[in-house]
């Protein structure tokens, strides 16, 4: 697996995220912003998916170290490009979705390898990012979507600070 190839998602990464806080600060009515390619709803699926989904997704695949893994943050970035240069909002949450399942598939693995609880709290957090997603996908108002892509977010940094505290080790009272 090469070391460049993370890389070549960088700037889909970086467009997502700067594309994304514009859009936020359209929702949040700021005048003399909008664009004709997208408006401020694009904020969330940027965000979640097009952002914090792809860098999520790439950490996960570098610790598989399985080259389709490459498929959900390579998915992700370019449902973040779709959404920013083509304004498809439809085709970007099937891409988007995609990388969900992919994402979804990455860490089945990882908990086939090493079931711990925290992959078990990855993979709960992946399939909230695919539920949100397929919830966008069938036309859901994002006021129920958020609630997915907060759970994807919350248990992945959850599961995250899990894996870290087998650094430290934890007392049986603080586990």
């Amino acid at each position: 697996m090469s070391t460049r190839l993370p890389l070549i998602l960088l700037p889909a990464v970086i467009l997502a995220l700067l594309v994304g806080m514009w859009a936020g600060l359209m929702r949040m009515g700021w005048t003399g912003l909008a664009t004709p390619l997208m408006g401020p709803m694009a904020h969330g699926p940027l965000m979640v998916s097009g952002f914090l989904g792809t860098l999520i997704a790439l950490e996960r695949t570098v610790a598989l170290k399985r080259t389709w893994g490459f498929l959900a943050p390579g998915l992700s970035g370019v449902g973040a490009v779709v959404m920013i240069v083509g304004g498809n909002g439809e085709f970007a949450a099937v891409v988007f979705s995609l990388a969900a399942l992919f994402f979804f598939l990455i860490n089945l693995t990882i908990l086939r390898q090493q079931p711990a609880l925290f992959t078990f709290t990855l993979l709960l957090g992946s399939i909230a990012w695919l539920v949100g997603n397929l919830l966008w996908l069938t036309g859901w108002p994002f006021y129920h979507i958020a609630l997915w892509w907060g759970c994807f977010l919350v248990l992945t940094i959850a599961g995250e600070r899990l894996e870290l505290s087998r650094v430290v080790r934890l007392t049986p009272q603080a586990h």
